[in-house]
């Protein structure tokens, strides 16, 4: 009998150990750090501060563990986590001026072309059909 009656006591016993935890747990207040501001001047090199199609703000927040940077770019803003994404958004944002400097030089290339084969074909067609 006393075996059953300990045994009863400390499940109780645990029982109201985890509710005084739990209790607590939720009564406790939500404590958030107050974000870390940083130079960015101070983490990223000077050239890669500005693009041509990109600008990083002044500052850069760190929540003591990850830096978050302001990236402002011809399409908008944007929040980079880490330093090492942050290098991957600006090989990006250069990879994209270099595609549509390429693309604007065969548009050009295209105009090019055809602007001086148009007269071949206006003689061409004064010949074949002069009406």
């Amino acid at each position: 009998m006393r075996d059953v009656k300990s045994f009863f006591m400390s499940g109780i016993s645990s029982i109201i150990g985890i509710l005084i935890v739990s209790s607590v747990a939720i009564a406790a207040p939500n404590f958030q750090s107050t974000p870390i501001i940083l130079n960015t001047a101070d983490l990223v090199p000077k050239h890669l501060i500005k693009g041509s199609n990109y600008r990083l703000a002044k500052t850069v927040q760190n929540d003591e563990i990850i830096n978050t940077y302001q990236l402002d770019t011809t399409d908008g803003f944007f929040f980079v986590e880490s330093t090492s994404e942050l290098l991957v958004r600006i090989n990006e944002l250069n990879a994209l001026v270099k595609m549509k400097e390429v693309e604007r030089q065969a548009i050009f290339k295209d105009s090019l072309i055809a602007g001086a084969t148009a007269p071949v074909k206006l003689v061409g067609n004064l010949v074949t059909a002069p009406n």
